[in-house]
């Protein structure tokens, strides 16, 4: 395994060249393209994330730059995550935000890598106010990078707002996280075989001469464009704001993804998602009820396996001793060397389909 930087020479690039109906105004534009299974990166070491006392509100562009830097390693972390473009062994727990998340182990040298990317690249063009946009594409076709499954569009725009405490700020992040989850959730699965890819776009203030660390300038590059035969399907994510900048963020996939989710199988996603919005109802009450204790082994039931029992208890959110108990009650999941599998497909699915009915009848 390995990441691959191309190496582009300059050019200019429309700033959304496959999704906008107008002609944008051009940017110049840095790419790296990341090949193989890397591990996904969560926030990195020696970022500040302070409250500021008696809730005074964050008045500097510094501060908003943390924020911002932070939301966005945030953010992909949890796509890379969610849309398995690494391994669960590849992530890490680390305390941020009085928030459990994952991180990447720096010891890995493809983590390290794409660690480099964001923290000296992506971050040294925020610092210096020219970075406009970041895109993260996931592309099946190594011969055709260009041709993206899903493409996660973050958009810097400038932001004049009421002064923010750093309390409200972190709220906000964790919306915004949130928020992107369940969009995450939602989405179909990808294939095994996958890669991804990182595309900017400069301000029209940046000097011609600027090139982002680790990063490669484009030229004659292609321009990135869903593998769709009609339109792509735009959702809008969502949007954090600081009182100097703002992160816009839009998801693209194809046309026949939005047809699987939204025409052949409307019934079957709008009862999931009733379903687990009752989970999460049920799991924000009192502990220890039938209920509770049910929510909680449909959440065991429906973890993708194999995962480590410190992973399985993060996304839960139980402890690790609830996870070894349902284990113990339910033979067709075992442990080994802290590691949560299953033995029997079939009876795994057989007992989420009884969790998933009962859950059901309490609608």
């Amino acid at each position: 395994m390995h990441i691959r930087d191309i190496g582009f020479l300059k050019c200019v690039h429309q700033a959304s060249d496959y999704f906008a109906s107008t002609s944008p105004k051009p940017y110049y534009g840095n790419c790296v393209h990341l090949f193989s299974q890397l591990p996904a990166y969560y926030p990195p070491q020696g970022t500040s994330w302070k409250k500021s006392e008696n809730s005074m509100p964050v008045v500097t562009p510094e501060q908003c730059r943390e924020f911002m830097k932070s939301t966005i390693q945030i953010a992909i972390t949890l796509i890379c995550f969610k849309r398995n473009i690494f391994p669960p062994t590849a992530f890490g727990i680390k305390r941020l935000m009085e928030v459990d998340v994952k991180c990447l182990d720096k010891n890995d040298r493809n983590a390290r890598a794409l660690s480099q990317a964001l923290e000296q690249g992506v971050f040294d063009a925020i610092d210096k106010g020219f970075l406009r946009e970041v895109i993260l594409g996931i592309f099946l076709n190594r011969d055709a990078p260009m041709e993206l499954i899903e493409s996660y569009n973050f958009r810097i725009s400038t932001s004049p707002s009421m002064p923010q405490s750093a309390q409200s700020l972190t709220e906000e992040v964790n919306h915004f996280t949130s928020r992107l989850l369940g969009t995450l959730n939602e989405l179909p699965s990808l294939p095994e075989d996958k890669d991804i890819l990182l595309r900017c776009f400069y301000k029209s203030n940046t000097p011609e001469s600027y090139v982002m660390p680790h990063f490669s300038l484009c030229k004659n590059a292609g321009s990135l464009h869903i593998s769709s035969e009609k339109a792509p399907y735009e959702v809008s994510l969502d949007r954090f704001e600081t009182p100097y900048e703002a992160i816009g963020l839009k998801l693209y996939v194809p046309d026949f993804i939005t047809l699987d989710q939204r025409t052949e199988n409307l019934e079957a996603q709008k009862e999931h998602i009733m379903l687990e919005a009752k989970v999460d109802e049920i799991l924000a009450g009192r502990a220890g009820t039938r209920e509770w204790t049910l929510a909680i082994l449909h959440r065991i039931l429906s973890l993708k396996f194999p995962i480590s029992l410190k992973d399985a208890a993060h996304s839960v959110q139980c402890s690790v001793y609830r996870i070894r108990k349902v284990a113990a009650e339910h033979p067709f999941i075992r442990i080994s060397k802290n590691i949560l599998n299953v033995v029997d497909e079939s009876k795994l699915q057989f007992a989420l389909q009884c969790t998933s009915r009962e859950l059901t009848d309490l609608l």
